[in-house]
Order: C-alpha cells, then structure tokens, then sequence
C-alpha cells in the first residue's frame, strides 16, 4: 500500500507528492497478459520525489527546490526513466514465461523443450476447398482432379487474392457434389405405433381403419384415434417435408381370416447376380474396379439392384368407408306381429256367410333369433356366392380392393372380387344396398348382422421417414448418408 507524505515546509513544495511504487501486481486467472511492472516513469518520479521530504532522509531536508531544471531533479527523471524501462523488459520476460502470456516462438519452442517435445517446422498456409462437378449428357461419372490444380480466393477489402494448388489428385463425382448424413430414417412398425404419412392431406379422419403388417410379420388392424399434421422447418432443413402422424388402436385378437392370397405376407426380395454374389463384403474403390473389370458389367448396372432394395417402401392399407351390414336395423323378430311369427286362418265368404277353410303358417313363423337379425351371421344372407350386403349403398369400394369385416375384436380381410347396386330384401326390411362378391366365406358364421361393420374402400399409402430427432453420442462413430455414394475412400 502506498504512503504518503504531506509536506511540512515553509516553502510547500512537497504538497500532493505521494509515494506511488512499488505498485503490487493485481492479476485475475485465465488472463492472456500478466502485469508485473513496479510502476511507470511518472510514478517513479513522483516516489523519489516524495522521498526527498521523508524524514529519513533528513540530510536532503535543505534540498527545497522542486524546479525539473535542478541537477538532483535531472537526476531522479533520468533514474525513473531507467526504472520504466527495466520494469517493461521485466514484465516481458515474466510473460514469456508462460505459454498463453508468451509472444515469441522461440519462448514457445523453449518450454516444448522442457518436456522433450520438438514442434515441427512451418508449414505453407492449407484451405479446404470443395469441388463442384458438372453433371449432364457426355460428362463421365468419375473425372480426376489433376496435382496442381491452382485455385483463387476472392479478397476482402484492402487483401490480395492468395493462390493455392492441390497437392494430390483428386477423383470426383458429380454425385459427391452434395453428400449429407442421412436425416430421416424408417419407421419400425409394431403392433402399437404411431403411424407418419408424407404430406398433410391424408384425409384420414379419427374412426377410419387402417392395416399392416408388422416388421416381425403379425397382422395388424386398427382404428385411427387422432391425426396430427406437422408442418415440416425448412428453416433448419430445407429437405424437410411435411408430416401427418396417425395414432392407431390396434384390435387385440388375432385375424380370424386364413392365410391366403388377401392375407400373404410379401415375399423379401432376394438380389440375384452380380450384386448378389458380393453383399456379404466391404469393397473399397480399388476393389470395386476390379469386380467390375472382372464381371464386365457397369458401375450404375452394378449398384441398379441395391438402390432399389434399399428404397424398398413400408406401406399401410387404409379404409375410407365403413359401413354397417343391410339388415342390422332389422325389427327384433319379437316385435313383429303374430300374423308374420304365428298361424294365421284362411277365410272364404259364401251365401252362409265367412268360412274359416284352413289355417297357415306366418312368412316368419319358422323363423328363430339365430336365423333371424337378432342374433344371425352373415351366412343368413349368403347366397352361395360368397356374397354380402352392406346397409346402403357404396360407390368408393372397387372391385379388387381389400375390405375388413369387424364384429367386436374378432375381424378379417378379403378381397372385393364384384360388386353391384341393387334392391333386396331381408328380415322385413326392403331397400336399396350394395352387395359385395368377396374371394372368399369363411368365419361368415363369426360375423352377426346386428354387430358387424365393414371397412371399404382401400388404398395403400407409404409410410413417411420422420426426421431423426436423437442427438449423437460421444460414442457414435459412424453416419449413414443420404443416398448410395459409390467410389469414396476413407482417408487419414
């Protein structure tokens, strides 16, 4: 801490004077310079001349003069300067004694060598520089970049341009103009999921079905609970696309239908030739000309099947309609009149007056819940034909497509092999539906009139690639990239 000393003479020359050094460092951590200097030439001067009131130094109590021009004056200005410029080179050799503080490459390559390290001598200045090739008719695949080829930078004010040349050859593709990680990936499909659909205008609706087949192969039938659109951040990934997610409810039984060909699971694709003979290996760029050397085939006739394996798309079948089965308003077979359930009497009139000639059954009098709408299946109304008939009719289902019969969580899927409009009449109820010619009537007896609905009108629609939200680990050590990109060495 600095002193002071006022000054007591008569003449008042020592007033304001303090003793201003040494000054003690003051220095934070992490600082990228360290201040180390007693003090500065003004600071210097004005210690030594409070000095000279001190009274410990009582011998230069006579000295009163305070004038720059006086020879002891000269003298105290000449040793402060000497001390500003001891304590400046001081306070650099301190710096340079540390590696973030240093300045100068020999302190730097004098502290390596404390730990027996050598730097390496310099180097010229490097850039990274990336290659744009043309792609279009005439232009081949795989061009070479020649060693030396020279490339410019553009300057900023007040630069100059700067040259650089390759130092190697370098082999580029039109194909490689663009490489990017891959950004989505498919959508395992379980027996609970939910479901992403390219785009916003699915017009699926909460109520509608939807089919598929597991990635472990279970059949899986569903009603949509809730659609969700999301709108896709171009801002953060201008390949992005938009989304409808469908949240599904999955009946929990098992199909009742019979494997067949409305219920096959697709055959895996199987590679066969060339690329077949080589996907169980690794090839590098070398190998790869070889094999194709050796087979005579061409590159892109090469890799043609793999692309198109591996753009292999997960599709749902979904339903659009759904529709109850004609009859299922039918009136309970107990509300009808006796004159339909029962035996009713023949009557004749003659000269005597109303003869009762006889007595016959109703139209419905051998009829029982179980062959009636109350509690019959959809073999009541079978014709032979594999037929049924829905409560209305139903332009959207086509011939060929797919329908799913439901009755509570039992359900199976046929295929629509006919269809017409017409009027018919079951259990006292006349009216206009739409029958259905189906490929097949089994578990017909599985399916009451009253409880059954039948979902129609079919379309397959592929499964969208959501984004892939989970960040990388520390441990990840690998990217798939967006597309196949033959020909890339892996390099140091």
């Amino acid at each position: 801490m600095a002193n002071s000393y006022a000054g007591n003479s008569s003449c008042g020359a020592c007033e304001g004077t303090s003793v201003l050094t040494p000054e003690a460092p003051n220095n934070a951590s992490g600082l990228y310079r360290v201040d180390f200097r007693a003090g500065e030439h003004n600071a210097f001067y004005q210690s030594m001349v409070a000095r000279l009131s001190s009274s410990k130094y009582g011998e230069l109590g006579t000295l009163t003069s305070r004038d720059s021009e006086d020879f002891t004056l000269a003298l105290i200005d000449a040793w402060a300067a000497s001390c500003d410029v001891l304590t400046f080179y001081s306070e650099q050799w301190l710096n340079e004694a540390y590696l973030r503080t240093a300045q100068e490459n020999t302190s730097l390559h004098e502290m390596a060598a404390l730990i027996d390290y050598v730097p390496h001598p310099g180097a010229a200045a490097t850039a990274d520089l990336a290659f744009h090739i043309a792609a279009g008719e005439g232009i081949p695949e795989l061009i070479t970049i020649p060693a030396g080829t020279k490339v410019q930078s553009t300057p900023g004010q007040d630069e100059t341009p700067v040259i650089y040349e390759t130092l190697d050859d370098l082999p580029a593709r039109a194909a490689w103009n663009a490489i990017r990680p891959k950004l989505t990936a498919p959508h395992p499909l379980t027996t609970t999921t939910r479901l992403p659909f390219e785009g916003t205008n699915t017009r699926l609706k909460a109520g509608d079905a939807v089919f598929f087949y597991a990635d472990d192969g279970t059949a899986v039938f569903g009603l949509v609970n809730a659609v969700t659109p999301v709108i896709a951040d171009i801002a953060n990934d201008p390949d992005a696309k938009d989304l409808t997610w469908v949240t599904v409810s999955p009946l929990a039984s098992e199909p009742v239908s019979l494997p067949g060909s409305a219920a096959a699971i697709a055959v895996p694709k199987v590679l066969v030739g060339v690329a077949g003979e080589h996907t169980d290996k690794a090839m590098d760029a070398a190998e790869l000309v070889e094999v194709l050397e050796k087979e005579k085939v061409e590159e892109k006739a090469f890799f043609a099947p793999l692309i198109e394996m591996s753009g292999a798309d997960k599709q749902v079948l979904v339903f659009r309609a759904s529709v109850a089965i004609f009859g299922n308003a039918a009136p309970p077979l107990s509300s009808l009149h006796h004159s339909l359930t029962g035996s009713v009497p023949v009557y004749s009139e003659n000269s005597s007056g109303v003869v009762v000639e006889g007595i016959e059954p109703g139209p419905y009098a051998d009829k029982t819940e179980n062959t009636w709408a109350d509690g019959g299946s959809l073999q009541l109304m079978d014709e032979g034909e594999n037929d049924i008939f829905l409560d209305r009719p139903v332009a959207e289902i086509a011939v060929g497509s797919d329908i799913v019969l439901r009755n509570g969580d039992q359900w199976a899927r046929y295929r629509v092999e006919d269809t017409a409009d017409l009027s018919v009449s079951f259990f006292a109820v006349t009216g206009k539906s739409t029958r259905l010619r189906l490929d097949r009537s089994q578990h017909f007896n599985r399916f009451a009139i009253r409880k059954t609905t039948a979902f129609g009108a079919s379309e397959w629609l592929t499964l969208a690639e959501p984004p892939i939200e989970a960040p990388m680990d520390e441990n990840t050590n690998t990217v798939l990239l967006n597309g196949w990109y033959p020909g890339l060495n892996s390099c140091s």
